[in-house]
Parts: C-alpha cells; sequence; structure tokens
C-alpha cells in the first residue's frame, strides 16, 4: 500500500499511516460492530412484530446496564413457519451443531435441525451465545421442549 501512495500519489508516507488509514477506511465501509449490535434490540423487536408465534429471546448483560451500556450477552429465534411446517411432516429426530465466530465479534452460533417428511433437512432455529455450556445449550433448545 505504502508503494502504490508513493508512485500514485507521489507522497512519501509511513507504514503505521498506512495501516491506521486502512483501518479507518474498513471501519467507515464496514460500519462499527458496536452500531451493529446496538441494532439488535431493533432486530429482535421487528422479529416479534413479523413473525408471531415465533419463539425470539435477548439477553443484555444486566451487569452493564447498570452502568448504562448495552452488552449482548445471547439470543436464540425459532419462527413460527418452521414450528409449524415440522409439526405437519416432522420425523422424531433434531440435530444440533454449533460454530464459532471468529473476528472482532467472538462467540457461537448454534442451529437446531429436524428432518422432514421428504428426508431433508428441515431448520428449526438457531442461537448466538457467548461461550458454550450447558446451561446455553439448554436455554437454546428449550423452546423446542414446549412444542
Amino acid at each position: 500500500m505504502k508503494n502504490e501512495v508513493q508512485r500514485d500519489l507521489k507522497v512519501n508516507v509511513s507504514v503505521f499511516k498506512c495501516k491506521r488509514a486502512k483501518k479507518l477506511i474498513m471501519d467507515e465501509m464496514e460500519g462499527s460492530f458496536r452500531d451493529e449490535f446496538a441494532n439488535f434490540k431493533a432486530y429482535y423487536n421487528e422479529l416479534k412484530l413479523s413473525n408471531p408465534g415465533s419463539d425470539v429471546c435477548m439477553e443484555v448483560s444486566q451487569e452493564d446496564l447498570e452502568h448504562g451500556r448495552r452488552i449482548f450477552k445471547r439470543m436464540y429465534v425459532y419462527f413460527n413457519a418452521s414450528k409449524v411446517g415440522w409439526k405437519e411432516g416432522y420425523q422424531p429426530l433434531i440435530g444440533v451443531d454449533r460454530t464459532f465466530l471468529k473476528g472482532k465479534t467472538r462467540g457461537i452460533l448454534l442451529t437446531a435441525m429436524g428432518v422432514d417428511g421428504n428426508d431433508s433437512l428441515y431448520p428449526l432455529g438457531l442461537g448466538l451465545i457467548e461461550k458454550e455450556n450447558t446451561h446455553h445449550w439448554s436455554c437454546t433448545l428449550k423452546p423446542i421442549h414446549k412444542w
């Protein structure tokens, strides 16, 4: 990047300045991940309004709320359409899996899948948590027990 700036703009800059400029540009293009987490409440409200009967739960850190900050902890979503469709032609088999999220926003994405009447995978729901343990798995899968 430094060589391109020197060649194209005929300006001598340090590698440090190039890295700092690149970070500012990337933050501007992608938006701040803190801003994205601030939008989770709006996303939660929209899910509840546009998908009646869906099981949606979001949890923020209570300790941080006392200090005036909203820190996301976990969320799960089970759409009513998936629930109804699975009940219509389900097989009593549920698979669960997880994948680790990397980058600035670390966490774990949990998924619950069923098998439909055509022996195809059928998405039931997903959860987003900060760390994996028995409590988080049970909270994420609790809505299925109610079905």
